[in-house]
């Protein structure tokens, strides 16, 4: 199955829509069908949706490609809720979903993330 992301020119047509009714649009989950960390440009949609006045903006991912540099940039978009799917409780079980996954990188993967997510919530509390 081919993988693909959303045109520009189609998100942005969506954003302008929503736009209108961001006063009773309480959360967008970017995502349908695949990794939403493939996407290039998933910051930049974020910030575009808070821009537009969307109150919630999250996406769901299986973690494999979360580096520290892109969960900086992430956590620096604005997003409001990152959730982890991770197919299994033991190596065993997660590979023999995720075949080409391997268990304890998406775990470092996912500790990463939430290791930087918790600095930059301390920096920010601290610079108040």
């Amino acid at each position: 199955r081919e993988h693909t992301v959303m045109e520009q020119a189609t998100f942005d047509k969506i954003v302008d829509e929503i736009r209108n009714y961001n006063d009773w649009i309480e959360r967008v989950t970017i995502q349908l069908d695949g990794e939403p960390l493939m996407d290039r440009d998933l910051e930049v949609r974020i910030k575009q949706l808070k821009s537009a006045g969307i109150r919630l903006v999250a996406f769901a991912s299986n973690g494999s490609l979360m580096t520290k540099r892109r969960a900086h940039s992430i956590i620096n978009s604005g997003v409001d809720e990152v959730s982890f799917s991770v197919d299994g409780a033991s190596k065993v079980t997660f590979e023999k979903i995720r075949v080409r996954l391997n268990f304890e990188k998406v775990v470092k993967n996912i500790i990463t993330y939430y290791c930087t997510h918790q600095t930059i919530i301390r920096l920010m509390y601290y610079k108040i």
